[in-house]
């Protein structure tokens, strides 16, 4: 229980702490069924499924034009199959294919979980509006995946939240190791930078209050200045007279 509550904890504020540069770009997708509907295609999402004994299909129906962008990944989980494929499709017509068994794999590494991927290619194009598929398979259809679909970077609360829930569970069930193990990573490191952040805040905030409080004297004093010497011309006719 512990465990689980030090890494929810760690997943939370090292989201909190992304930003729009971070390594870690795209919006994590644990995938659970065979057919997949895609309702960004241009939002940068890493969808993280495993193959039993069927393809993966992620459907597009876009009713404008947009910029289509897959790229094929294994996880290094000390027996990655270099072998899953992704078609696309427009329509019935096959447009590419990256990945499969005679690409040329290579690895990826990266640093924000500090996890390592194969990287089996990828393909972007602009895409007319229309319905669109990619088919994930491999020739048992019994490998792990991850297919990277969109490039713009963008994560609001309720992805952070959906990202706080399936980020230990890749670590656990793709990468083999335990959310824990993140500690010491740049994700651990934003713990430290996030309380940092967090003290100068309050102490900003504070530095603030009391601005605030001394404007709003100097302000009030300044209103009254101007009745004080009225009073005092008042007094100094009526001595004249």
């Amino acid at each position: 229980m512990k465990v689980r509550k030090l890494a929810a904890a760690l997943t939370l504020v090292g989201l909190l702490a992304l930003g729009a540069g971070s390594a870690f770009a795209h919006q994590p997708v644990l995938v659970d069924s065979e057919a997949t509907e895609v309702l960004e295609p241009e939002i940068s999402k890493a969808y993280f499924g495993k193959l039993l004994g069927e393809p993966h299909t992620y459907r597009i129906d876009s009713a404008v034009e947009f910029n289509l962008y897959v790229g094929i990944l294994v996880p290094e989980d000390g027996s990655p199959k270099k072998d899953v494929a992704a078609e696309i499709f427009a329509g019935t017509e096959l447009m590419a294919a990256i990945g499969g068994v005679g690409a040329d794999w290579v690895t990826f590494y990266e640093p924000f979980g500090q996890n390592t991927y194969w990287d089996g290619g990828e393909y972007r194009t602009r895409a007319p509006a229309g319905v669109y598929t990619i088919k994930i398979s491999s020739p048992d259809n019994q490998s792990k995946y991850s297919l990277a679909i969109g490039e713009i970077e963008f994560f609001d609360l309720e992805d952070r939240a959906n990202a706080l829930v399936v980020l230990p569970e890749i670590q656990r069930e793709f990468f083999g190791t335990s959310p824990v193990e993140m500690v010491g990573t740049r994700f651990g490191d934003s713990l430290g930078g996030s309380r940092r952040s967090g003290r100068s805040s309050r102490r900003g905030r504070r530095s603030s209050r009391r601005g605030s409080a001394a404007r709003s004297r100097i302000r009030a004093a300044s209103n009254r200045q101007p009745l004080r010497s009225l009073r005092a011309s008042g007094r100094c006719a009526r001595r004249r007279a």
